[in-house]
């Protein structure tokens, strides 16, 4: 049996993989850093992000990461004009700090490396494009809803009609055997 107290400083470690259900959230930037990569060949900048969308996963920890290579920095591009941000075509000096508080749209899928499910960011969008989203499949919903309304009320007549068609073949029948009976 393990007995006593430890005591552990998490102060600089990284949150470990988050996953949620793959789709569009909002994100908003906790921290950033810059990182080098495993083949410490280029240096990459770590967004630690949390998701601010209402719902089950809200403040769920999503790290994404721009490498810093000049082959991928249009990455860093999309992500900073997603928050909003215009980015010239030449030379820009970047405070990172200024990014800490930034929203952004995130589109997140599974990703699987070493037998560890995650979610990583695949695409990135301005914050109103989720906003004008939402509000279309709120019409959707709505318009869907409405049909099955009228489908349930056309079902509805139906079984009317059918029961009163039930009723005349009744009557009919109760008529035939009173003529008959005659």
């Amino acid at each position: 049996m393990v007995k006593g107290v430890i005591r552990v400083d998490f102060t600089d470690t990284d949150e470990g993989p988050s996953r949620v259900e793959p789709g569009d959230y909002l994100l908003k930037v906790k921290k950033i850093a810059i990182k080098e990569n495993q083949a410490k060949d280029a240096k990459f900048i770590q967004l630690t992000t949390s998701i601010e969308t209402l719902g089950p996963y809200k403040g769920t920890g999503i790290i994404d990461r721009c490498s810093l290579k000049p082959q991928a920095l249009w990455r860093l591009r999309n992500v900073m004009q997603a928050m909003g941000l215009e980015v010239p075509q030449g030379v820009m000096k970047i405070a990172l700090k200024s990014l800490v508080g930034k929203l952004y749209g995130a589109t997140l899928d599974d990703d699987e490396y070493e037998g560890v499910t995650k979610s990583i960011v695949v695409d990135v969008f301005k914050p109103a494009v989720l906003k004008k989203k939402g509000k279309a499949e709120k019409k959707v919903v709505k318009k869907e809803e409405e049909e099955d309304e009228e489908e349930e009320e056309d079902e509805d007549e139906e079984e009317e009609e059918d029961e009163d068609e039930e009723e005349e073949e009744d009557e009919d029948e109760d008529e035939l055997e009173e003529l008959e009976e005659l």
